[in-house]
This record gives structure tokens, sequence and C-alpha cells, in this order.
């Protein structure tokens, strides 16, 4: 089930939104990461990425492996600080026809996740 949202809203959650009726969609909803997450996962003041809140089941994230709680570093080798860079990233690989490699923090452990986007 997908429930389309306004456009403001996806900004705010940083949900990736539909690139075209007739691409899929990568399926995650982000967020910066927050502070409570940040104890849970032992992670650094200092450590950027973006957060994993959720994984639509079926979506193209989902296949790929990436989890809710998972902290996305890096995107094709671009750091990530904020949805909007994740979007970006998306938006720019879906172009080219290209996946997109994702550098993955989970639970303390660095994995890389390829997310083909055809």
């Amino acid at each position: 089930l997908t429930v389309d949202r306004r456009r403001d809203q996806e900004e705010q959650t940083g949900a990736i939104p539909s690139l075209g009726t007739e691409d899929q969609r990568l399926g995650m909803s982000l967020s910066a990461i927050p502070d409570e997450a940040r104890q849970q996962l032992g992670l650094q003041a200092d450590t950027t990425g973006v957060f994993v809140q959720d994984v639509a089941p079926n979506s193209l994230a989902a296949e790929s492996g990436i989890r809710p709680g998972d902290v996305i570093v890096s995107a094709n080798n671009r750091n990530m600080t904020q949805p909007s860079d994740v979007r970006e990233e998306w938006a720019k690989s879906r172009q080219q026809k290209k996946p997109v490699l994702f550098r993955i923090d989970r639970q303390g452990q660095s994995l890389f996740v390829a997310v083909a986007n055809s």
C-alpha cells in the first residue's frame, strides 16, 4: 500500500518521492539522525549520515537489504548529511540508468548496498 503525500510533507519526512509514473520508488523514509537513535546505535556526536526511519515492503530499498535503523553514510562515494542528498543522488543515478551504491552503518558495522534502479 502506497500513500501519496503532499510535497511539503515529503520534504519534512525525507520520503523519497516518485520521480515519474513509470519509475519505481526507492521506498525509504529518511531523517537526520535523531539523538535517541544516536545513543542506541552508539554513534559519536560528530557522526554524519542520514537515518532510515522506515522501509516500504517490496520496495527497491527493501529488496536490496536496507533496513529501518540503518544510517546512510554515503551514496556513490558522496557523503550524505541530509535526506535531500539521498534524493539528489537517487535522481542522478536514475537519469544515468546506473545503480546507487550506498555505504551504510548498521549497528556499528560498515557495509555496502547496491540498489538497482531499473
